[in-house]
């Protein structure tokens, strides 16, 4: 996909985008249920969340009640989910799964930092990018 896809309006410039990439532990459909779909709740009967413990963000996705404070962004159009996303990584190794979902693909190099690098602005600002922890992430890797 290119950058004029990705930033197709002037107004897109002044936009940021929040990457919270969760290290082990964290449930997608945990956190963001899809409670309009029967195998959900057939294929977790005994730990699935039932819509009614949900704040609904759709009619199909809710949202876990720990993080009922999102919802004023998600009816603002300033939160969104990327749920169900993965790769066709066969390895069925959790370390290998990770690196190709914070490099992208095969490429070196993160994403995300591919991406700083040819967006429109590039270098025109101080601040591009922020990462907390203690070491950058892979995602990051070959930003300016």
């Amino acid at each position: 996909m290119s950058t004029t896809a990705i930033l197709s309006d002037e107004r897109d410039l002044d936009r940021s985008v929040v990457v919270v990439f969760l290290r082990g532990g964290a449930d997608g459909l945990h956190l963001i249920v899809p409670h309009g779909d029967d195998a959900y709740h057939r294929a977790r009967p005994g730990i699935g969340l039932k819509k009614n413990e949900l704040t609904d963000l759709d009619g199909y996705f809710g949202l876990n009640p720990q993080l009922a404070a999102l919802h004023p962004l998600w009816q603002d159009g300033l939160l969104g989910a990327v749920h169900a996303a993965g790769s066709e990584d066969e390895t069925r190794s959790h370390f290998e799964a990770q690196d190709f979902m914070e490099h992208g693909g095969l490429a070196a190099g993160g994403w995300l930092g591919r991406f700083l690098r040819v967006r429109p602005d590039a270098g025109n600002s101080p601040l591009t990018a922020v990462a907390i922890g203690a070491q950058l992430p892979e995602c990051l890797r070959g930003a300016p």
